[in-house]
């Protein structure tokens, strides 16, 4: 009994390892949807990440919301990852991140644009389909110049 309960953890572990495993470099796509200070858009966006140790991910991402109520919002930032395999196909991980927004205003024929500087707190789970594809659901709060965004993130990824 005890080498059969034995046996099955390691194959456990070395199924949920194989999964995501450090040195996986990997790139995708997003669909999202952001809300906050009195705006509300849809966007995509396309991210790359990389392994640094089994647990922990690194990711640079650029988003791009669709204009909406005459603003368009830009967001490119850098997260960090820390990956618990719940299962050989679940992984959940709490992301934090730094990042620069643009927000593009229109008032009539007046462009205002303003830059901030962005920290991000959030979490995410990702189902492993096979060795290659990832579909990913992140949840993001954005705290910038005062204000607050969030993001609802759904994506894909492609492992190499």
């Amino acid at each position: 009994m005890k080498k059969l309960l034995f046996t099955s953890l390691v194959a456990m572990f070395a199924t949920s390892a194989f999964a995501v495993q450090r040195g996986d470099f990997a790139i995708g796509g997003n669909l999202l949807f952001g809300a906050g200070n009195n705006f509300s858009h849809a966007g995509v966006g396309a991210k790359v990440s990389y392994n640094i140790t089994d647990p922990i991910r690194a990711v640079a991402e650029f988003d791009f919301f669709l204009r909406s109520s005459n603003s368009q919002w830009t967001d490119i930032s850098l997260y960090g990852h820390y990956l618990f395999f719940v299962s050989d196909r679940v992984i959940l991980f709490p992301a934090v991140g730094v990042g620069l927004l643009r927000q593009n205003t229109r008032f009539g024929s007046t462009n205002f644009v303003n830059n901030s500087f962005a920290f991000s707190l959030g979490g995410g789970i990702e189902y492993v389909l096979n060795n290659n594809f990832s579909l990913i659901g992140e949840y993001r709060l954005k705290l910038f110049d005062g204000f607050n965004r969030s993001n609802i993130v759904v994506g894909v990824a492609y492992r190499f």
